[in-house]
């Protein structure tokens, strides 16, 4: 099982808040919006399965469905090679300011990265070590997202 879940499960509170149905009364159960609770509803599934159902193991299926697109293009012909790669946990860099947004993460988890010198790309056109850039995009979200930011 994924560790960000198991955390979640072993968060006592949290855990009980759901299981005791304590959140069918909550008044702040009426306000939230409807991807939050559709988020309470999946994790509420989740702990049904694990402790009322049969299972004592769920595996993360439902979070492995995201997948990256990397595309390396040659800085001497141009070429671009597409690679997709899935992911459980999309890891964000965090820009060095002081403050910063999520929206910021992102874009830096955008942007262009440069292979030169050490870094150099061997293009399949040019068949040699090529200056190359490097960019990463989410192709296809989870149905769960799982963000882990960078330090």
């Amino acid at each position: 099982m994924n560790s960000v879940l198991q955390s979640l499960l072993f968060t006592s509170s949290l855990t009980n808040y759901f299981l005791l149905n304590e959140n069918t009364e909550d008044s702040t159960m009426k306000n939230i919006s409807v991807s939050k609770e559709i988020v309470a509803s999946e994790y509420l599934n989740l702990l049904y399965l694990l402790y009322c159902g049969e299972y004592n193991i769920v595996t993360p299926g439902p979070f492995k469905q995201g997948t990256y697109l990397s595309t390396t293009t040659c800085q001497v012909c141009s070429y671009a090679s597409h690679n997709y790669e899935p992911f459980i946990c999309l890891t964000l860099p965090i820009p060095s300011t002081n403050q910063c947004t999520l929206e910021d993460c992102f874009k830096h988890f955008n942007q262009d990265e440069y292979l030169i010198n050490d870094s150099r790309w061997f293009c399949p056109r040019c068949q040699r070590l090529c200056n190359g850039r490097k960019r990463l995009e989410i192709y296809k979200l989870p149905k769960i997202l799982i963000i882990q930011l960078k330090r």
